[in-house]
Order: structure tokens, then C-alpha cells, then sequence
């Protein structure tokens, strides 16, 4: 679960963080009086904001809400701008980075430093940003994280240890697969969180129950669809449509794309069981992203049943390049059924995938 900056930043400042201090507002009327300078800042749950037009800087009243006006207006990334977090527009004379991610391959949290960051903080992250990984069993150790920092903060060093060290409580206290600060800026008042993001793990929320029930669960128009369909349906930045039973077969499948160059378009699980229906709501699904070239669907039949998902790609007819891959239940019906319709099916994940990623080329 996503939290809009202004929620992730009241649960910062409430565990001990220095953040900008500001407010929610839903119209151009709430904007209230002010001196020197404002930022007005687009809350959706989309990374690059500012590049694309959802933060900006306002020095009187009147270009205040003539700026709020336009931003309600605006739909970044498919996300419609419904509140605007206003706060000062601070004086940055550097800016940092400091996160927390969970790391699949050490299986714990890692803490991601960098003093480069800001806006191009992608592209400085190839060649500044520090990740140590932090023990779950032991916890955070200043010693450590004091050593593999070295001089990156200069006289800042201390400061960004003990910040460090606050996120990281946080995350264990909300749960959280991600949370950062970026910028982490050094201004005339001492070092200030000037922007944040939050992800709750979604397996948490049982026990996280308040900030569930706040959280604005901004949905596109596509993830509201599969929402109502049931589908876990996550939208990634890649233009590879893909569709399987099984979260971790979709996770598979999502691996095999990169491992021949392809990025995908979404997480899509049908879960096991999924009859026709369900198929036919999930390319639905896929076929709603623009800029999608390719369709990869991944299907390894339990209870699953391979000439139900066979007869919903029939029904639908994709109108992409569609890679098959089929096994399990009633295999050798679902193949003859989509083989009598001119489609391909492969028996490898791979050979599927990698059909995919050149089609999409």
C-alpha cells in the first residue's frame, strides 16, 4: 500500500524526523496566507512529479491559485490530482538521499545513501549511491553504517547516521517495504526532509489498520478495472503485457522478460482457479495500457484448467502479438483449441518470453 507524501511525511515527523512542515488542500480556497515563497506539490502515487509538471513554485496569492487551478487540472501517469500538499519553498544548498528497500537476494533491509539527490536521483543512483545491508537479527549499527559511508556526508556524517537510523525504526514500526527521503536537504535551518515516499507492506495491514483506513488508495483507471475484477494487477513501466496463475509464477515470468531484454507492463495473477471469466477480464485488463506491444501469457494449470483460459484468449482476441506458454490441466485441449485458431504455443517459459520480448520489438 502506497502512501501520498503527506502521509508518509506526518508519520516521519511523528517518530522524531525533521520534515517540511505543510498542508493538505483539495480546492484553490484553502490556500493559506503566506510569506516569501510556496511549493505546491501534485499528491499521486508516481514517481518523477516534477518532471512532469506536478510541483511548483508560487511567490503571492494570486499565482498560488491560478498554479493549484492548473494542477487540479493535471493527470500525471494516469493518476488524476485530487489533493496538493503546499509547503515552504525551502533554500537548498545540497541535497541528499536517504532510504530504506527490502533486498531479495540478502533477504533484508538495506539502507540506500547518496549525497547527490533530488530529481536526477535515478540516474546518480548508478554511480553514488551507497546500499548496506542492515541485519534484521541485529538491527541498525552505527559503527557499520558509519564505515561503509565514509566521508560521502562530510561534516553532515553524523546528522545523516542518527536520520538514518530514525527511518529506520520507522520502517519496522509501519512495516514498510520502502520508505525514503529524497531531497534530504541542508538549508539555513539545518538538514530537512524536504519530500518522502512510503510503501506498507499489504500483508501488514491487519495490524496497521489506522493508516489503512487514512491512505488515499489512488487507483488508475486500469487498477480500479482489475480491482473490481479481483485481479492482482500491478502496473510497471515496461511495454510487455503479462498475464499468469500464481504470483510466483508471475514473478518468473517478469524475470524471464528482463533475462532477454524485455521490461513489462504490468503484474497480472489470475490466481489459481481462475475460470474463463476471470481470463477474459485479465486481457482486458492488459489491453487498456497504451503503449503496450506485446502480450506474455504464462499458465501452469492446477486447478486451473487450460482449455478455460484457451477459450477466453479465443473470445477476446487480443489485438497484440501473443506468446503462449501452457502446461497442466487439460493441457491438450486448451493447445488444440488456441493451435485450430492460428496461435503458437510453446512449452517453455523461456522460449515463451523471449517470442515476446522480439515482438514487441
Amino acid at each position: 500500500m502506497k502512501l501520498h507524501e503527506y502521509e508518509a511525511n506526518k508519520l516521519f515527523s511523528d517518530s522524531g524526523l525533521h520534515m517540511a512542515k505543510g498542508y493538505v488542500i483539495d480546492s484553490p480556497s484553502e490556500i493559506k496566507e503566506f510569506k516569501g515563497e510556496i511549493m505546491l506539490k501534485s499528491q499521486v502515487h508516481s514517481g518523477g512529479r516534477g518532471k512532469a509538471g506536478g510541483i511548483k513554485k508560487a511567490g503571492s496569492m494570486d499565482e498560488a491559485k491560478d498554479v493549484a487551478t492548473k494542477l487540479f487540472n493535471l493527470t500525471i501517469k494516469g493518476y488524476h490530482v485530487e489533493k496538493l500538499f503546499i509547503q515552504p519553498a525551502y533554500e537548498l544548498q545540497k541535497q541528499y538521499y536517504i532510504g530504506y528497500a527490502i533486498d531479495r537476494d540478502s533477504k533484508s533491509p538495506i539502507l540506500l545513501a547518496s549525497a547527490s539527490g533530488g530529481g536526477d536521483i535515478e540516474g546518480n543512483a548508478k554511480t553514488s549511491m551507497k546500499k548496506i545491508s542492515i541485519n534484521p537479527l541485529e538491527g541498525f549499527n552505527e559503527n557499520e553504517i558509519r564505515k561503509n559511508l565514509g566521508d560521502e556526508f562530510g561534516k553532515d556524517t553524523d546528522e545523516v547516521i542518527s536520520i538514518a537510523e530514525k527511518l529506520y525504526q520507522v520502517m519496522l514500526k509501519y512495516d514498510a517495504t520502502m520508505c525514503e527521503i529524497n531531497p534530504l536537504a541542508k538549508t539555513p535551518e539545518g538538514l530537512v526532509g524536504v519530500d518522502s515516499k512510503m510503501t506498507i507492506d499489504d500483508n501488514s495491514l491487519f495490524r496497521q489498520n489506522e493508516n489503512a483506513s487514512e491512505a488515499d488508495l489512488q487507483l488508475t483507471e486500469i487498477e480500479l478495472f482489475a480491482r473490481e475484477k479481483n485481479l492482482s494487477y500491478v502496473e510497471l513501466e515496461g511495454n510487455i503485457a503479462v498475464i499468469g496463475c500464481g504470483a510466483g509464477l508471475v514473478m518468473a515470468s517478469l524475470d524471464a522478460l528482463e533475462t532477454f531484454g524485455g521490461d513489462a507492463a504490468n503484474f497480472l495473477d489470475i490466481g489459481g482457479g481462475a475460470s474463463q471469466q476471470n481470463m477474459e477480464d485479465a486481457v482486458k485488463t492488459c489491453l487498456m495500457k497504451k503503449g503496450v506491444k506485446s502480450l506474455f501469457i504464462n499458465i501452469f494449470a492446477g486447478i486451473t484448467r487450460c482449455d478455460d483460459i484457451a477459450n477466453a484468449i479465443i473470445e477476446m482476441k487480443p489485438k497484440l502479438p501473443t506468446s503462449i506458454r501452457m502446461m497442466g490441466t487439460n493441457e491438450d485441449e486448451g493447445k488444440r483449441i488456441l493451435r485450430d485458431a492460428r496461435y503458437h504455443v510453446f512449452d517453455s517459459m523461456e522460449e515463451a518470453a523471449k517470442d515476446a520480448v522480439e515482438k514487441a520489438k
